[in-house]
């Protein structure tokens, strides 16, 4: 493929894996009896236990869970990319995971946009030292993006909540021809 191979191929293992991964989690959250009850587990954890779901059980089984990919995404930034280790190489984008899931809702596949996003913005400064700027600008680009990203999609939502769409007004009742017979639905 001339314009989308250079952009899929060249990627380590858990690259792959992690798209895969996302397709797993959105079916999994959407279909499987669990992950329905781990909605529902975050959505009203009071309305679960009265089901007889534990939420304390949902929690740190979530939370453990989590800490797969996590290591995952450590072990790909340390081994995958530079293939050694250094302090402070994760520069903030623990934060910007964060940001993401709040871009993207919690939906699986809204997340993998918003970090598709920043990667954009952490390619585009890569490209921009070329250019000339200044390293604190090229720096940047990947931190301002996100932020940005969050102030339009919360500015967004909050004018939707401000100016709520209207509700369809009561249908009109149609006009019923009259009856010929004057005896016809008389008592």
């Amino acid at each position: 493929m001339p314009l989308l191979g250079p952009v899929l191929s060249g990627h380590s293992l858990l690259v792959y894996v992690s798209w895969g991964a996302v397709a797993v989690a959105a079916l999994f959250l959407a279909r499987h009896p669990w992950g329905l009850r781990l909605r529902g587990v975050g959505e009203a954890p009071e309305a679960a236990a009265t089901l007889g779901v534990s939420p304390a059980k949902y929690r740190y089984a979530t939370v453990l869970a989590s800490g797969v990919p996590c290591g995952l995404a450590g072990a790909q930034l340390a081994l995958g990319n530079v293939t050694l280790f250094s302090e402070n190489m994760t520069a903030g984008r623990g934060w910007i995971a964060v940001v993401a899931v709040l871009l993207g809702r919690a939906a699986p596949l809204g997340v993998l946009l918003a970090t598709l996003l920043f990667g954009v913005a952490e390619a585009v400064g890569f490209r921009l030292q070329g250019v000339g700027l200044p390293p604190q600008a090229t720096d940047a680009a990947p931190y301002v993006v996100p932020l940005v990203a969050l102030f339009l999609s919360t500015a967004r939502r909050r004018r939707r909540a401000a100016h709520p769409p209207k509700p369809p007004g009561p249908a009109k009742p149609s006009k019923s021809p009259e009856p010929s017979d004057p005896l016809v639905g008389a008592p």
